[in-house]
């Protein structure tokens, strides 16, 4: 079967944990050809979140001690095409104003695809800062983490850091929906509450 990753004429595949071996098989790959053999990038990250320094991160990006931190992995919804410009700007207000009205400092990673000039008047208008450091070497500092559908969930869980998913753009990927630790919101009105 072509059409099913790993398929085709490949005779082994490294799969990074049993719970991806698992859907695999139900996708139609052989279980034979795979090896479960861990994700090597994730080493890099669980190195820097051991040696990490939460109260470092802090003072480095300005937040006073004892103020919470909302970590936002900012959703590339233009530059991935899912919305167009216009509706992109709007979407990212309602995320960066909701998140600014919190009794919590704001702080924006974004993707390398994200311009940051372009981003900068919408963090200033809600008080937000744009981080340079890569949003997993943020998490320590953190006390909520947002996203949208990010690969960064994972260690954010891993590190027990209550994260919510949002998704008001009809994507319906099922991932965290029922991962400890993350909800998943659809409803633009439930953000702020949940927050």
């Amino acid at each position: 079967n072509p059409w099913t990753l790993g398929g085709g004429s490949a005779t082994r595949m490294t799969v990074d944990s049993e719970e991806s071996l698992a859907m695999f098989v139900r996708q139609g790959m052989a279980p034979e050809k795979m090896v479960v053999t861990g994700r090597p990038s994730v080493d890099d990250v669980a190195r820097t979140l051991r040696q990490a320094d939460p109260a470092a991160i802090r003072r480095e990006l300005g937040i006073p001690e004892g103020r919470r931190v909302i970590l936002c992995s900012v959703p590339q919804l233009a530059e991935h095409d899912l919305l167009p410009w216009n509706r992109h700007w709007e979407e990212i207000d309602f995320l960066f104003k909701t998140m600014a009205e919190q009794d919590a400092a704001v702080v924006l990673s974004l993707h390398p695809k994200s311009d940051p000039d372009k981003y900068r008047p919408h963090a200033e208008a809600a008080g937000a800062v744009i981080a340079t450091r890569r949003v997993y070497e943020l998490l320590p500092a953190c006390d909520v983490f947002v996203a949208s559908y990010s690969s960064i969930v994972a260690p954010a869980i891993a590190l027990h850091k209550p994260s919510v998913v949002v998704d008001f753009y009809d994507l319906g990927y099922p991932p965290y929906d029922a991962a400890p630790g993350v909800a998943v919101l659809r409803d633009r009105k439930a953000f702020g509450p949940h927050l």
